[in-house]
């Protein structure tokens, strides 16, 4: 170390050796088994380790009663009994605050450890946000259910060899679990298999949310709406191919996992997997962009580009709602005036003024009626202020140019 003559010592090797060039000293090699570097941590105390030991048996019993007391009352121990037991223990709560709010607003430390706020949108983290649907039937009789994750955009699908109820759906929803974990929110349309008790029970029984979208707003459910497109597709290219339907899936959903997705840039596969790109037939190639910096700023244009705006309905107002065409000579708006009795985003709850009728839609939907919008203008316009006086242009002095005062005139 102190006599090499090629190579370049790291810098603080360099300044120990710098430090010790006035002192004559002699270097002495040890073997490690007679070098201890930590005496203390090798003779513990002994006599003091019982009272440790104590703790831990105490605490292990606290636990062991606690779990037989539920498992005798209820059976089971479920998420929501843990939570109730939690929001009782005073430690748990504020060891719950930490993690979510941080110890100190202004220690930089923790920051990277504090829990963000989950939102609907393509920033939420891995396996949190998915969507499902049903496709069918076709005309074999089967049905498809599909479940594709909005982070990622990773499917997964299952078939169904009749119409599908809960019993099947729960089934290959628990075969889903097993092999990617549970959600925390899983979202779907209005149909009869989602609605049913046994889902809201397997729901509340696995730990995850059952969002049901707005009525008659499939956009809403716009991811896997459009990955039905797109394997409908496929499936219709495979029937004339003479490819069976099974098949043919399969290989969609291998080249769909595998193929960059044009929301994220990378492919559900390296979304989904930390980066790694699923092994084809194809020469792999791994992208080193930031996939979420780009989905924020693609996001943020096309809302610009498409000039989005929020919708100004509030409850109370006097509405009217889009209606389906029976003929050419249907009104777009059905004349019976609504009053909206709740908002919550994009979706509208409205009830008949005079009746009992209520209709849930998304927001485009709703049109004011006249009166509340000509009443909504005028609160719009500005009063113009009275003692202002209208302005008007300065105009300039004129006199009598002195060089005249010379003459008569």
């Amino acid at each position: 170390m102190f006599h090499k003559l090629c190579g370049e010592l790291p810098p603080r090797v360099e300044n120990f050796v710098m430090d010790v060039q006035e002192f004559e000293y002699e270097i002495v090699y040890r073997p490690g088994k007679t070098c201890i570097a930590d005496y203390m941590s090798r003779h513990v105390d002994r006599a003091g380790s019982s009272r440790v030991f104590e703790i831990e048996a105490a605490a292990e019993s606290v636990v062991e009663s606690g779990c037989c007391h539920a498992l005798n009352e209820q059976g089971t121990v479920t998420v929501e009994d843990i939570r109730a037991e939690g929001e009782r223990c005073e430690v748990y709560q504020r060891l719950v605050k930490a993690i979510k709010s941080g110890i100190s607003d202004n220690d930089e430390d923790l920051k990277p450890y504090i829990v963000p706020e989950i939102k609907h949108d393509l920033s939420v983290v891995n396996g949190v946000y998915v969507e499902m649907d049903f496709q069918g039937p076709y005309p074999n009789g089967e049905y498809i259910f599909i479940m594709i994750d909005r982070y990622s955009r990773w499917p997964e699908m299952a078939w169904f060899r009749n119409a599908p109820n809960a019993n099947t759906t729960i089934a290959a929803m628990e075969k889903i679990f097993t092999n990617k974990g549970v959600p925390a929110v899983c979202q779907s349309d209005n149909s009869s298999p989602f609605q049913l008790k046994e889902m809201e029970q397997f729901a509340q029984s696995s730990g995850y949310r059952h969002h049901h979208i707005t009525p008659e707003w499939p956009r809403a459910n716009g991811t896997v709406e459009r990955f039905n497109r797109s394997m409908k597709e496929a499936l219709q290219a495979a029937t004339r191919e003479g490819i069976s339907l099974r098949d043919a899936s399969q290989r969609f959903l291998q080249m769909y996992r595998s193929t960059p997705h044009s929301a994220t840039g990378v492919s559900p596969h390296a979304a989904l997997h930390g980066g790694r790109e699923m092994r084809t037939v194809l020469p792999l190639m791994t992208p080193t962009d930031h996939v979420m910096d780009r989905i924020r700023d693609q996001r943020y244009k096309a809302k610009m580009r498409n000039r989005l705006r929020p919708h100004k309905l509030r409850v109370g107002d006097s509405v009217i709602v889009k209606q389906t065409k029976v003929s050419k000579l249907t009104p777009t708006f059905n004349p019976t005036p609504l009053r909206i009795t709740e908002v919550q985003g994009s979706r509208i709850t409205a009830r008949e003024i005079n009746g009992t009728w209520i209709i849930t839609r998304d927001a485009s939907y709703f049109r004011k009626i006249a009166s509340d919008t000509r009443a909504d203008n005028e609160d719009d316009q500005e009063t113009p202020d009275e003692s202002t006086e209208k302005g008007q242009r300065p105009r300039r002095t004129t006199r009598r140019p002195s060089y005249l005062e010379d003459y008569d005139t």
